[in-house]
């Protein structure tokens, strides 16, 4: 009986922790077991820096093998491409309205609905590296400065897209969970949808001040200050629309999601102006910068015409009651009455 006991023990416990292998001390094993060589310089950190946002899903692809449902999440999209009579067109969208992702399955060969996990594991190394910044012996203040923002931006990407993706998650702020616990230590609630906005948001502007202004073709793929701030930007107006906002769509899709410990709405049922607020002031900040603009046609340049597909200039007719004074009191178009479409 008693070995019986224990070999359930066991099973429930290695249970539980497959299911949260964010936590899994083995996928850090040889992180940890480097540890000291990690901080001895600038190269060593950065490339362990890298190898964090290499663990992001790829967000670049919004159709075939995408890692969110995109613009195919949608009844209307449908998968049809086909060679020597094979299917290759996957849209993961398309997939997830067939009920083809499940708990078991929920992804394919290069793609993956369950982006939880690899987030955690850039969050967790983005927590790992932030105390010992200050120890690397061959930077210097300024370029301290700039790594401590490029890993405070990765990790408020890392919750931005779990929030996308999943909603309302786990703030850990910049605590490394322990690997070695009882169990109630593991046993944590989300946090609400409003919290993990402005967490989120404050992360953003907080790596902006220290984000290089541009980039150039050599290190494209640092985020800049515009970056950080036009994602909390994003992150704002999202929260301030009807469906996070005490919406009919709010009340629909979560008035019965509640946190289990005190009752709390996970997103909120009550309207709340001061979102829209919020949202105009981060946009504001984006503009404030004079570095962006709207992109636009040329009124020269041949276009193909959304009905006929042929091309040449064209110009549609505003919608009645668009203004048409100069921006942002309307459109911009004077005395014109017909813009080309952007």
């Amino acid at each position: 009986m008693k070995k019986y006991f224990i070999l359930s023990v066991l099973l429930l416990v290695s249970g539980f922790f497959a299911s949260c292998n964010y936590l899994n001390i083995d996928d850090y094993f040889e992180d940890t077991f480097q540890e000291d060589s990690i901080y001895a310089n600038k190269r060593n950190i950065e490339r362990y820096f890298n190898g964090a946002a290499a663990l992001l899903p790829v967000v670049d692809k919004n159709w075939e093998y995408g890692n969110t449902p995109g613009v195919t999440g949608s009844d209307e999209a449908v998968s049809c491409g086909d060679w020597n009579g094979m299917v290759v067109i996957q849209f993961s969208g398309t997939k997830l309205m067939n009920n083809e992702i499940t708990s078991s399955s929920m992804g394919g060969w290069t793609w993956d609905f369950n982006i939880w996990p690899k987030c955690y594991k850039v969050i967790r190394k983005v927590n790992t590296i932030l105390p010992h910044i200050d120890g690397v012996r061959d930077m210097n203040s300024f370029e301290r400065m700039e790594f401590r923002a490029k890993c405070r931006f990765l990790r408020a990407y890392a919750y931005y897209l779990i929030l996308q993706q999943n909603g309302p998650m786990i703030l850990l702020g910049d605590e490394v969970v322990s690997n070695n616990e009882e169990a109630e230590y593991y046993a944590r609630t989300r946090n609400t949808y409003d919290e993990c906005v402005d967490y989120i948001c404050s992360e953003f502007d907080e790596a902006a001040k220290n984000l290089p202004d541009v980039t150039t073709s050599m290190d494209q793929y640092i985020p800049t200050e515009g970056a950080a701030l036009a994602l909390a930007a994003r992150v704002r107006l999202q929260a301030a629309s009807p469906l996070y906002n005490g919406g009919e769509a709010a009340h629909r899709f979560f008035g019965d999601f509640t946190r289990c410990t005190d009752g709390e709405y996970y997103v909120s049922q009550t309207y709340d102006e001061r979102k829209w607020a919020l949202a105009a002031a981060a946009a504001k900040k984006v503009i404030d910068l004079g570095r962006y603009q709207l992109y636009t046609v040329s009124a020269s340049t041949d276009v193909e015409h959304p009905e006929s597909g042929n091309y040449g200039t064209y110009v549609v007719t505003l919608p009645q009651g668009v203004p048409t004074a100069e921006f942002p009191n309307g459109v911009g178009m004077g005395d014109k009455k017909s813009c080309r479409p952007l």
